[in-house]
C-alpha cells in the first residue's frame, strides 16, 4: 500500500481508544473497532480485517508474542500522534514546569530522535 487513499474500501481494525481510530472514522474509513490490539490482531490473522491500526512498539509486542513475525507486515505508516504525561491532579507546580522543561530538552537536542532511532529495529524476546 503506497498511500492511506489505497485502504479507502478496506476494513481497518483498531482500538477503541486509540487516537488514529477516530481520524480514520472521521475520514471515512470503515473501522472495526475492537476491546484492544490483541483481538484487532488475532481478527487480522483470520482473515476478518485487511488492516490493523496500531502503534509500531505495540504491534511489534503483539506480533512476536503472537509468533506471527512472518505473517504480519508493516504495510503503511499513517500518522504519527503526539503523546502526552499523565499527572496526579495534585503535583507541585513546580514539579510540572521541570517536566515540561526537561521535555523540551530532549526534543530540541535531538534526544527523542535518537531513543526511537535505537529502538527501530527492535524485536521484543519470543520467549515471553
Amino acid at each position: 500500500m503506497a498511500r492511506l487513499e489505497d485502504a479507502r474500501n478496506a476494513r481497518i481494525g483498531s482500538y477503541h481508544a486509540n487516537a488514529g481510530t477516530k481520524m480514520l472514522q472521521q475520514k471515512g474509513y470503515q473501522v472495526v473497532v475492537s476491546v484492544n490490539h490483541e483481538a484487532s490482531l488475532r481478527n487480522l490473522m483470520a482473515g476478518r480485517l485487511d488492516y490493523w491500526l496500531a502503534g509500531r512498539y505495540t504491534a511489534l509486542a503483539l506480533i512476536a508474542n503472537a509468533n506471527a513475525l512472518d505473517k504480519v507486515v508493516p504495510a503503511l505508516v499513517v500518522d504519527q500522534f503526539p503523546m502526552y504525561l499523565a499527572c496526579n491532579p495534585q503535583t507541585n507546580e513546580l514539579t510540572l514546569k521541570k517536566l515540561e522543561a526537561a521535555f523540551q530538552q530532549l526534543s530540541q537536542d535531538g534526544t527523542f530522535v535518537a531513543i526511537d532511532k535505537h529502538y527501530d529495529n527492535w524485536l521484543p524476546s519470543r520467549g515471553r
